[in-house]
C-alpha cells in the first residue's frame, strides 16, 4: 500500500509537471476515485460511463458500476416506502442506491426514521451496522459500536439518494 501511494504520488506530479495525460487501468476503486479527473468505465469492450469520480461514484449508471466503485445499498422501490416519509426522499418506482456512509445515525428528532440494529461488524476504521427500516435493511457505516437489537434513528440527505 505504501508503495503504491508512493508511485501514484509520483506519477501524478510529473504528468502535472510535463503537462501529460496518463492512464490508469485499474480495478482498485480507490486508485481510480482519488487520481482520476475523468473515469471511463468498461465492461467486454463497451463504454458504460464516463464522468468524474464523484459522478461514478454518487450517480452510477447501473448496480455493476455502483459495485466496482464500493459497498451500496439497493433498496427495492416496493420496500422503500419507510424511506419515502424523509424529506425529499420520492417512492418514484424506482429502486434507491444510497453508499452506506450517507446514512447518518442521529438522535432522536422529526425528519428521521426509526430501525433496529440485526448485525454489527467491527472494520477498524469504522463498523457496518445492518439496521431494519421498515421491510428493507440496509447497511450504514458508522464510527460507533452498536448492539444487536438497539434502537436507531436514521437520518439521510435527498442529494445522498440516486434512483436506478
Amino acid at each position: 500500500m505504501v508503495h503504491k501511494k508512493v508511485l501514484k504520488s509520483v506519477i501524478h506530479d510529473i504528468s502535472e509537471e510535463l503537462g501529460v495525460t496518463c492512464l490508469l487501468t485499474s480495478h482498485d476503486p480507490l486508485d481510480t476515485l482519488s487520481w482520476a479527473d475523468e473515469i471511463l468505465v468498461m465492461r467486454a469492450g463497451q463504454m458504460l460511463q464516463k464522468g468524474t469520480p464523484t459522478q461514478i461514484y454518487r450517480q452510477p449508471e447501473s448496480e455493476y458500476i455502483a459495485g466496482l466503485f464500493g459497498d451500496y445499498n439497493l433498496i427495492p422501490a416496493a420496500k422503500a416506502k419507510v424511506l419515502a416519509t424523509l424529506p425529499g426522499i420520492r417512492a418514484n418506482g424506482k429502486e434507491l442506491l444510497v453508499r452506506p456512509e450517507s446514512f447518518k445515525l442521529v438522535p432522536q428528532q422529526e425528519g428521521t426514521v426509526t430501525g433496529k440494529v440485526k448485525d454489527t461488524r467491527y472494520y477498524g476504521s469504522y463498523h457496518a451496522v445492518d439496521v431494519q427500516l421498515g421491510e428493507a435493511t440496509v447497511t450504514v457505516k458508522t464510527g460507533s459500536g452498536l448492539a444487536k437489537g438497539d434502537q436507531v434513528h436514521v437520518a439521510l440527505a435527498p442529494e445522498d439518494v440516486w434512483y436506478l
